[in-house]
């Protein structure tokens, strides 16, 4: 398995395989981004282009900091820290001014995290970043986890403003259309996915861990493909 960055591209012996998140893009509805930018510069009084612009400016905002809230877990993982005066220190990404406070926030949150359950044992962290593939799907779990129990989890790390069930009555497309089109069921069957592809390990549970500014919380996802009993490989042929 060969994982290019760049391009985030995953390779098995020279073929391409098809990210889990671009599989899971066929399944749910586009937003239509001209119609509810237009609906919105019209009930605020501003130009569909400055709606616009303060969406791509708040989605690589939130890009940025997702980005360096991972890189704090992952560096963990792999012993990328010091410890000075009692407290981890890491070599933290270099973010735009306009993002630091956000940032500030969160990252003290992670690192609560980090000294609530890595650092006391109750959760042990035992990989990053791991690819999981067959022939055909490919995607990075954050982390796997391991508890005193030997339970093993599937940890996703989410910076997000809102995980939400509820979609106002839009279900997804084609042969999930009997769940709601919303973020948590979008990383629900993320998730089931994951699992299936990860043969290495008996996961027992899979998990968001929602870094908000002030504090975490811990959401348990739906394992769709065993609730419901699917066969991920009808989905692709």
């Amino acid at each position: 398995m060969v994982f290019q960055y760049d391009s985030h591209s995953y390779f098995l012996n020279n073929k391409k395989l098809m990210s889990v998140t671009f599989f899971l893009n066929k399944f749910k509805n586009k937003f239509d981004s001209d119609f509810y930018s237009k609906k919105i510069a019209l009930r605020e009084g501003k130009t569909q282009t400055e709606v616009l612009e303060e969406w791509k400016y708040k989605s690589l905002k939130s890009i940025k900091i997702g980005t360096a809230i991972h890189r704090i877990f992952e560096d963990y993982v792999n012993n990328k820290f010091i410890i000075l005066n009692n407290e981890l220190v890491f070599d933290y990404l270099n973010l735009d001014s306009d993002y630091f406070i956000e940032f500030n926030n969160k990252k003290n949150v992670s690192l609560k995290f980090i000294k609530d359950f890595f650092l006391t044992k109750r959760i042990i962290p035992i990989k990053s970043e791991y690819i999981v593939y067959n022939n055909t799907l490919a995607g990075q779990v954050d982390m796997i986890c391991l508890d005193k129990n030997n339970n093993y989890y599937i940890f996703d790390f989410k910076t997000n403003k809102e995980i939400q069930k509820y979609s106002y009555n839009k279900k997804m497309l084609g042969e999930f259309n009997f769940l709601n089109d919303s973020n948590y069921y979008h990383y629900s069957l993320q998730l089931s996915i994951y699992k299936m592809l990860l043969k290495e390990y008996n996961i027992s549970k899979l998990f968001l861990i929602h870094i908000k500014e002030h504090s975490y919380e811990f959401l348990e996802c739906e394992d769709i493909f065993k609730k419901y009993k699917l066969d991920l490989n009808l989905f692709y042929k």
